[in-house]
């Protein structure tokens, strides 16, 4: 028995070893940025209360003229945020370190088209794009590494969905879709298991009024059925599934597109405890 929990406490503390400066100083919670450049040329990098909507101001980053913050997601693999700087083109990929308050892009490299939509980190796979093939369907989900480059491709049924915004749970889980579109045989959000597997299959999670989302994030240590928010530009909006889309409260900031949860360290060392010990 003391040689078990011992492996378990040891397990535990590689874990936390592989954490990153960058998660370290960030608590659990939803964290965005705004759509559009100030007068200085930079967006704002916010954390956002999930209980009242309120964004606040923790640093900004330059981005080059004409250009927009879109979709962002949390890698706790490295602890930084990845989104989408949509120039009108085929868009740029960043890279933001949260400690060094800094920001690195990338050109998206190895894809038949331009044009990305969606970005989310799903475990098991890594940083996963949605965006389109050689016709121009949206119907394909693109995993890159750090730097933007594609390693791997899912094409999905053509028509079931347009891929606008995607979810995941950061601790692992099935890929959500938030879709803005509302096409006659979908959901506003539907997920997809296994969507890099041999059968991914999609089911409709959420169909009802909407109030203009445009990112999906999930905390993944709430409730099913309370745990999914979405940005509104202006507000934080949640979704209570299978019932309604409530506002959370107004940002008082800028707009606001892409939102992300991060976990905190020790509520992955806790979790990753309680495994092993159901395990045992």
């Amino acid at each position: 028995m003391n040689k078990i929990v011992i492996i378990v406490f040891a397990l535990a503390g590689i874990a936390a070893g592989q954490l990153s400066p960058a998660q370290a100083s960030l608590p659990d919670g939803l964290y965005g940025w705004t759509r559009n450049r100030d007068v200085s040329g930079n967006i704002d990098f916010v954390s956002i209360n999930e209980t009242t909507g309120q964004a606040t101001f923790m640093f900004n980053m330059a981005v080059p003229s004409g250009s927009q913050g879109r979709d962002l997601t949390y890698d706790p693999t490295n602890g930084h945020f990845y989104g989408n700087l949509f120039t009108g083109g085929d868009g740029l990929f960043v890279d933001i370190d949260p400690l060094a308050q800094s920001m690195t892009t990338h050109t998206y490299t190895g894809f038949p088209r331009a044009g990305f939509e969606g970005v989310e980190y799903l475990q098991g796979n890594g940083i996963v794009l949605s965006g389109g093939d050689a016709t121009g369907a949206f119907n394909v989900l693109y995993v890159v590494d750090h730097s933007g480059v594609m390693q791997q491709a899912s094409q999905l049924l053509t028509g079931i969905i347009d891929q606008d915004h995607l979810g995941a749970n950061s601790l692992g889980g099935d890929l959500h879709v938030l879709d803005t579109n509302d096409p006659t045989n979908g959901f506003k959000i539907n997920r997809w298991n296994d969507p890099f597997g041999l059968t991914p299959t999609l089911t409709g999670v959420y169909n009802g009024s909407t109030l203009g989302p445009v990112d999906l994030a999930i905390n993944p240590f709430a409730p099913a059925s309370s745990g999914f928010y979405s940005s509104g530009l202006s507000r934080l909006l949640r979704y209570n599934i299978n019932v309604n889309q409530v506002v959370v409260g107004n940002y008082n900031y800028s707009e606001i597109w892409g939102i992300a949860w991060t976990p905190e360290p020790s509520s992955l060392s806790l979790m990753l405890l309680a495994g092993l010990t159901l395990l045992r």
